[in-house]
């Protein structure tokens, strides 16, 4: 996955968040360790009911005092809970980015392998490779059939057909050519858009079948 500019700036903010909790999970700490102390202070002083410090002042202090303590770590909690909330938001937000850029590359991949196995057909076309004619055609029909808008797909099944009518009989081919040929028919069948196209592809391998010899 590519990381952006943006990105970047995001895992930065997302240190300087950190960071700040950890402050605030100091001073936290630094509150409790005080209250220890004040509480401590408090029995030093030894409250009596005729002392400056009244049990009642005593007791309404420490009331006060876990009253803050308990806000404050609710609080804390309620922000913890948003916090993580929006983290949850942002992985998912990255998540789909770097679903979309990989979907973007495989595009751009089954474009290219189109365009380069239709050259190669014309290519063994001019070099009179009947085999490897059939075999880039139905290369470059495969990947055409899995972009998200397939391409030039009549114009594609016109050339099969027009290249089969003038194929010669007995074409020679060899068994690892023919176990390509093969394979890419059996995608392209499995292909969900493969009965829109079907009554004019299955006659052209037919009719591409009968024609070739299998080298020995």
């Amino acid at each position: 996955m590519t990381i952006t500019c943006r990105d970047s700036n995001h895992y930065n903010n997302m240190n300087e968040q950190q960071n700040k909790k950890s402050t605030w999970a100091l001073c936290l700490s630094i509150a409790a360790i005080l209250l220890c102390l004040l509480v401590f202070a408090l029995w030093a002083l030894e409250v009596m009911p005729h002392s400056v410090v009244t049990v009642d002042s005593f007791i309404g202090a420490c009331v006060a005092l876990l009253g803050v303590i308990v806000t404050v770590a609710v609080g804390w909690q309620i922000y913890n809970a948003i916090e993580m909330k929006e983290k949850i938001a942002e992985i998912d937000r990255l998540q789909q980015q770097q679903e979309g850029q990989e979907h973007r590359m495989e595009q751009m991949y089954c474009n290219a392998s189109r365009v380069v196995g239709y050259a190669m057909a014309a290519i063994a076309e001019n070099r009179h490779d009947n085999a490897n004619v059939m075999r880039w055609l139905l290369s470059s029909f495969k990947f055409s059939l899995l972009q998200d808008v397939p391409q030039d797909i009549n114009d594609m099944l016109l050339d099969m057909q027009d290249f089969v009518k003038v194929m010669p009989d007995n074409a020679s081919i060899s068994k690892s050519g023919l176990t390509e040929i093969v394979d890419h028919d059996k995608e392209i069948r499995n292909n969900p858009l493969y009965k829109i196209f079907a009554n004019k592809y299955e006659p052209i391998l037919e009719e591409f079948a009968k024609k070739i010899k299998v080298e020995e």
